[in-house]
């Protein structure tokens, strides 16, 4: 059985690079696992791989949506599988990496089956946000499913309403689908890139700074151009939500970059959470180990 190789970890930690350097040195084509780089025209806030990176290294799932496209993790594990048998098939190997852990999880373990949805429940779960607030919809989603709950932001619009649709048509929580999906025959080998937690939170802040020094705030002020303004896939990505606020006046510029890095920085703790609650995963501290050390690691796992 051919194995798959898996790159992993929080992000700003280091994987686009070593990834690009591992693809390029075993021939594979990189499928991302990122669920904000699938967008169109979100470039510098989701550090995207740059043009010429693109160019040099097939990618799969960058640029793959409209922003106000409807997309989840499950239909991500249900055509990132695809691809990957796709490519298995033409004797081409996939590299996955991203900092997505539901993505990697609906790709590596399988994807629950049915549609669940509805659109009358999903209005009625609209009325109720714009009613009574989207905190107590958060503390529902918290008491019916705490697991998936402690998974997502009490922010995060997109991912509350689609857990609390799925409950609401199946009757059971979106955790017990995902635990009793359609399992894979597939041998994914996983990696999770670390660092020392002040370095890794410095390597944030350095990235940070230099997104709006690569013009982050003229990329969403032309998005607001575009219309897009009130879009929710914006006001639920970080970064780009906080200079929303700073164009809308809340925020001071120095207050939206503070706050993006704050958050930022949240987040990647919650991704390396979420990665070591993986039986089988090989953590690879990038403090340590040389970027030689590190792709001769991965390439001799999936060649034994």
């Amino acid at each position: 059985m051919k194995k798959i190789p898996v790159i992993v970890g929080p992000t700003a930690v280091g994987k686009t690079q070593i990834a690009l350097k591992l693809a390029e040195k075993i021939g594979a084509e990189i499928i991302s696992a990122d669920s904000r780089q699938i967008f169109q025209k979100m470039n510098i806030g989701t550090a995207k791989p740059t043009k010429e990176e693109l160019k040099k290294i097939k990618h799969h799932f960058v640029n793959h949506k409209k922003i106000n496209d409807y997309y989840s993790a499950g239909l991500f594990g249900k055509e990132a599988l695809e691809v990957v048998q796709k490519l298995l098939a033409k004797n081409k190997i996939p590299l996955v990496a991203g900092g997505s852990g539901l993505y990697v999880k609906a790709l590596t373990e399988g994807i629950f089956t049915g549609n669940f949805r509805s659109e009358e429940i999903r209005q009625n779960l609209k009325k109720k946000a714009e009613n009574f607030g989207l905190e107590k919809l958060y503390k529902k989603l918290q008491e019916v499913d705490p697991n998936y709950s402690k998974t997502i932001e009490a922010n995060d619009e997109i991912r509350i309403f689609r857990a609390l649709e799925v409950f609401e048509v199946s009757g059971k929580t979106i955790s017990f689908h995902f635990e009793n999906q359609i399992k894979n025959e597939i041998d994914f080998v996983q990696f999770c890139f670390v660092r020392d937690r002040e370095k890794l939170y410095k390597r944030i802040d350095f990235r940070v700074d230099e997104m709006f020094r690569e013009g982050f705030l003229e990329e969403v002020k032309s998005l607001v151009k575009q219309g897009f303004g009130n879009s929710e896939r914006l006001r639920n990505t970080v970064g780009y939500n906080e200079i929303l606020l700073f164009l809308e006046k809340k925020l001071s510029l120095e207050e939206a970059v503070l706050q993006t890095k704050q958050f930022t920085r949240n987040f990647a703790k919650r991704q390396i959470t979420w990665f070591k609650k993986i039986k089988e995963i090989e953590f690879l501290d990038l403090d340590t180990m040389s970027e030689t050390e590190v792709l001769a690691k991965i390439e001799g796992k999936i060649k034994k």
